[in-house]
């Protein structure tokens, strides 16, 4: 279970979000809609704890199974939450496909045969095979969101962020990258939050957090 209790997230004197408060089981796909600047891209960023405290004021606590996300090691975090944005090509280290599913896990000094095995399960779980063995710089838009979904799934993070990942994919990568997430947590029971402006594209969440700027919310 993932909980966010008493969120609050500022930019100087810029409010975004206020008392801010959810609770999402194993298993649950959440929709985010709001408008532009709405903290969309924020909320996700909150929970992944990838803030920049220079420039971020932020307060609450989130927690997942009891765990205090912010107390996690790195190597923790990367296997307990994963993040994949709108623009595919901000995540990527490598030039062929097969080195970056392997860059997370082999900073994470997985054993190769463990490192194998992962490729080869997101590798089908994403319906990628024709991808694989290819370079990332010959990749259509659609096809680089595919592979990058990959990248983040290869580590299994038991909760995934996802913004807005089918805002340049044409309708047959969307259906698959739909297809992908909901499998992700309903046959892996995991949590995923699903950014959209589109209501059409929540049709298949369980719920929608719909945000407004500056809000304070009510628990």
């Amino acid at each position: 279970m993932l909980i966010g209790k008493n969120l609050s997230l500022g930019y100087g004197n810029n409010l975004i979000y206020n008392n801010l408060s959810f609770t999402v089981d194993n298993g649950q796909i959440i929709g985010i809609m709001g408008k532009n600047g709405c903290g969309k891209t924020s909320l996700l960023v909150h929970i992944a704890n990838l803030l920049d405290t220079e420039i971020a004021k932020s307060s609450g606590e989130i927690t997942y199974d009891n765990v205090n996300l912010a107390n996690m090691t790195i190597s923790e975090l990367c296997q307990t939450v994963g993040i994949i944005f709108q623009e595919p090509e901000s995540q990527f280290f490598a030039q062929a496909v097969r080195s970056e599913l392997a860059f997370t896990l082999e900073n994470l000094c997985f054993d190769r045969n463990i490192i194998i095995q992962r490729i080869d399960e997101v590798v089908k779980n994403c319906g990628i095979e024709k991808l694989v063995d290819r370079n990332i710089n010959t990749l259509s838009s659609g096809e680089k969101q595919l592979v990058a979904i990959a990248c983040v799934l290869v580590a299994k993070p038991k909760i995934l962020l996802a913004d807005e990942i089918t805002a340049r994919t044409d309708m047959h990568n969307s259906k698959k990258i739909e297809d992908i997430i909901v499998n992700y947590a309903k046959v892996y029971n995991n949590i995923v939050f699903y950014v959209t402006h589109n209501k059409e594209d929540s049709a298949f969440c369980d719920s929608i957090l719909e945000l407004k700027k500056g809000s304070t919310y009510e628990n």
